[in-house]
């Protein structure tokens, strides 16, 4: 089977393969080497477990469970939080030394400091506003009727889509059938389904998802045959 799921909301399965997951906003250019670190745009890193987030460069984004690498080009620092774990700080400690090493010698400063010793003047010497402006994100468990839809290309060759009703004796083998829930979505493709509907299952499963209130949810792909529990939860 197979697993889709959206940047920033993976379960403890999908992390507990990595040692370390970083999430750049809008991505990053590779090495570093193609964007001047005097034109650099500041960036806020965050280090929390084994998870590095790049988040709004502010100090509202700053708290004392966590350390941070203040990135501005030139300039690094390693912001540690009063709360935060040694297992933070030393993974703080090597994003910054790496960043070090690939930019070449251009970094010009490069400190570690302690929340306590910072006065609040220290954020706004750098240029860090105090508070960032808020976007509104998707709900990863926003109110979702649960439904079954039936993907067919039975009528005239084209793939379409009709809700049936939300039970496991409505799963036939000749179709593919997408089952929404809330908190999870499946692609079930019965072994009797035709080339191109099993083509278009997870095309029309991502574009039915986005046009929903809660587009981030995961989709897990199963054949007829080789379900997992996870369905049978689903359809309970």
């Amino acid at each position: 089977y197979q697993r889709r799921v959206h940047g920033g909301y993976e379960g403890k399965r999908f992390r507990s393969y990595f040692n370390r997951l970083t999430y750049w906003e809008g991505g990053a250019a590779s090495g570093f080497r193609n964007v001047q670190p005097e034109d650099y745009t500041p960036r806020l890193m965050e280090f929390e477990g084994n998870m590095v987030k790049e988040i709004p460069f502010a100090r509202a984004s700053m708290h004392s469970g966590s350390c941070y690498v203040v990135d501005l080009g030139l300039s690094l620092y390693q912001w540690n939080g009063k709360d935060s774990t040694g297992k933070e700080k030393f993974s703080a400690a090597g994003f910054r030394e790496k960043v070090e090493s690939v930019r070449g010698g251009k970094v010009k400063a490069s400190e570690v400091l302690d929340e306590a010793d910072l006065p609040e003047s220290w954020y706004a010497g750098i240029g860090m506003p105090s508070e960032h402006q808020h976007t509104e994100e998707p709900d990863a468990f926003a109110a979702v009727e649960r439904q079954l839809l039936r993907l067919s290309d039975s009528k005239g060759g084209q793939l379409v889509t009709e809700p049936v009703e939300y039970s496991r004796a409505s799963l036939k083998s000749e179709d593919v059938f997408i089952v929404d829930h809330p908190h999870h979505v499946v692609v079930w493709i019965g072994a009797g389904a035709s080339i191109e509907e099993r083509r278009g299952a997870m095309s029309t499963a991502h574009c039915h998802l986005m046009s929903s209130p809660s587009p981030v949810r995961p989709v897990t792909v199963m054949s007829e045959g080789k379900e997992r529990p996870l369905l049978a939860e689903l359809l309970q």
